[in-house]
């Protein structure tokens, strides 16, 4: 259900996927982007590039890029979490890339406004990054109220899905 292109000029692509393209054929190996917004598609996306031998000594690129909006279904939790938790997908930095439909609604203890986006609270990030790059879970206070984490990689470079909700509320590991 996508669309194949092939002999795409890279300067005809978004500048997003052109340095993915770069880095790709730099390194001779598989590319990932951050999330970004492709105003042609009206969508957040990721990209991959794969470097390929097209010809003996003659290299492209294989860029194949994927909507976010099969994440942001997985995100909105349903019965995952409760009115008092939310669920992200952030990055090292702890930029939300994506978030359950409440994120907005949180205020300071949980997520801050940045000039240049939305990140979970410097407590959550500290508590968070001494979890490291597996799946691990642990809890913090907030306001005398205990939160349960989890913060789970995905297959994508530096971002983890985090779920945070009132310890109370969790029925399960």
């Amino acid at each position: 259900n996508g669309i194949m292109e092939s002999k795409v000029y890279k300067s005809d692509l978004n500048i997003n996927l052109q340095n993915i393209i770069d880095e790709s054929l730099k390194t001779g190996e598989v590319s990932v982007s951050g999330i970004y917004y492709d105003a042609k598609i009206d969508e957040n996306i990721i990209s991959y590039a794969v470097p390929v031998e097209l010809q003996p000594n003659e290299y492209g690129t294989l860029v194949v890029s994927e909507k976010m909006y099969r994440y942001t279904e997985v995100l909105d939790g349903g019965s995952l979490i409760s009115k008092d938790g939310f669920v992200a997908c952030i990055n090292d930095d702890g930029q939300i890339l994506i978030g359950s439909s409440n994120i907005d609604d949180l205020d300071d203890r949980f997520v801050n406004d940045k000039n240049n986006g939305l990140y979970v609270s410097d407590a959550i990030k500290s508590k968070i990054s001494e979890l490291g790059d597996k799946q691990r879970k642990t809890s913090i206070m907030i306001d005398g109220t205990s939160y349960y984490i989890v913060k789970s990689p995905v297959e994508i470079k530096d971002i983890y899905i985090l779920l945070i909700d009132k310890e109370k509320n969790i029925s399960g590991p």
